[in-house]
């Protein structure tokens, strides 16, 4: 018999290499391919019973997820080593592969916002210091007489 309503053969299942299999190992193939019949022919699959009990208790023994800090309260709250804290971290996540696409943006958003405050604030530093060092008065020429 061809085609999918083929029974399994026990010589079929042991790969046909190697040795010649043994009457206990022919059984146990034999048993297992009566049970991938018996799944296969089935209509309709259904989990074993307390199967979503048991993936409840899973879930609610999970530790809820939670932010170890926040990056606006490390900067209002004047604590600059926890801001630069999160800042590793939101490197980390940006160039890992572990992570979700959009999560990994969002850190690559916050790293980015960051070195363009620095680099204004970088700015903002240089024409001020520009601004310190030309103000100051040019000095009066000197007069030399002219010598004979």
């Amino acid at each position: 018999m061809t085609g999918p309503g083929r029974r399994f053969d026990a010589y079929e299942l042991m790969g046909g290499e190697g040795p010649e299999p043994t009457a206990a190992e022919l059984a146990e193939a034999l048993l297992a391919a009566r049970s991938l019949e018996a799944h296969a022919s089935a209509d309709l699959v259904q989990p074993s019973s307390g199967f979503e009990d048991r993936v409840m208790a899973a879930i609610a023994t999970e530790p809820q997820p939670r932010a170890i800090i926040l990056p606006g309260s490390a900067v209002r709250g004047g604590r600059p080593a926890a801001f630069v804290m999160t800042l590793r971290n939101a490197w980390a996540i940006a160039f890992s592969s572990e992570r979700p696409m959009a999560v990994r943006a969002q850190a690559l958003g916050l790293v980015l916002l960051v070195v363009a405050a620095v680099g204004s604030l970088t700015g903002v530093a240089a024409v001020g210091v520009g601004g310190v060092l030309s103000s100051q008065a040019d000095p009066s020429p000197s007069v030399l007489a002219p010598t004979v």
